[in-house]
């Protein structure tokens, strides 16, 4: 077994290539929310959930369950669910839909799928050391400060809570290694975060990808208390490249077959759950600032 607690990487080899999936489900972006909930003071819960009850009471107006008879939380959940059930659309159509006016900051990307805004994969470390790909930006870190400009600049409360949904879901997508890590092949293709590993056969086909169970959590049903990976100081000040980066560093258990099987797997899942308690206490402090940006 090898030593788990990895140094981190100083500098992140960049590619972006973007799958059409979701990252974590929404078991859990559900508890994560649900962690975060008990984190904020009863002001800052009370505060957002006014948000998170105005984007439902739109989503209803709108009947956006013609999808299908679907329920929506009118607490915080709403916040981290709603990125997901309008990904098919531009994030201008959502705007358009949803909101009032697509916010200015966010204009450069009013006509990308917004479900492609959710991920954003770099080549593993393995992968970069045989396959001949030139480093680009990463997009995601303008994206988010476009995303908190926007929010601040938002002239009405529907245009707020639609922000806050996509600040929200994003900043807990990108804690998953598999949603901005890719290996790949012999090829030099993108596999998808994981998404063409298969982890299970059953009678000749693939019953599991290692996105999808990592995705779902590798197994875990809760997020835990203890940190299993103590060289991520979860309370330190980050950065979004310092959260690409920890993924990548990560990504080197998730992508050794070592680690896909009893008992060995336990540390995936552990990893796992230190992502998803890193995300809550990072959205915490990013709600806190938000909280008091509106309140100043």
């Amino acid at each position: 077994m090898i030593h788990y607690f990895i140094k981190l990487l100083s500098a992140v080899i960049v590619i972006v290539l973007m799958p059409s999936a979701h990252a974590f489900n929404e078991s859990m972006h559900d508890l994560v929310m649900a962690s975060l909930k008990e984190e904020l003071p009863t002001q800052q819960q009370l505060h957002f959930q006014t948000l998170a009850q105005k984007l439902v009471e739109r989503m209803n107006a709108k009947s956006i369950s013609s999808i299908g008879e679907v329920e929506f939380p009118e607490d915080i959940k709403t916040l981290s669910l709603f990125p997901s059930i309008v990904d098919k659309y531009s994030l201008g159509s959502v705007y358009r839909t949803y909101g009032q006016i697509i916010p200015p900051a966010l204009s450069p990307y009013r006509s990308i799928t917004s479900g492609l805004l959710h991920y954003e994969l770099l080549p593993d470390l393995l992968s970069t050391t045989r396959c001949p790909y030139r480093p680009s930006s990463v997009r995601t870190p303008a994206l988010l400060r476009a995303l908190n400009q926007a929010y601040k600049d938002s002239p009405t409360l529907i245009d707020k809570a639609i922000t806050l949904a996509f600040i929200v879901h994003i900043t807990i997508d990108i804690h998953n290694p598999l949603h901005t890590t890719t290996q790949l092949t012999h090829q030099c293709k993108p596999n998808g975060g994981g998404r063409k590993t298969c982890i299970e056969h059953v009678g000749g086909k693939c019953r599991n990808s290692l996105y999808r169970a990592v995705s779902a959590g590798y197994g875990i049903s809760d997020i835990g208390i203890e940190n299993p990976f103590p060289q991520i100081d979860i309370k330190s000040p980050y950065t979004v490249e310092s959260i690409f980066s920890e993924n990548l560093s990560f990504s080197q258990i998730i992508f050794d077959p070592q680690y896909w099987s009893e008992p060995d797997s336990i540390i995936i899942g552990k990893l796992i759950q230190s992502r998803l308690s890193t995300s809550v206490e990072r959205l915490r402090i990013l709600l806190k600032g938000l909280y008091e940006y509106d309140n100043n």
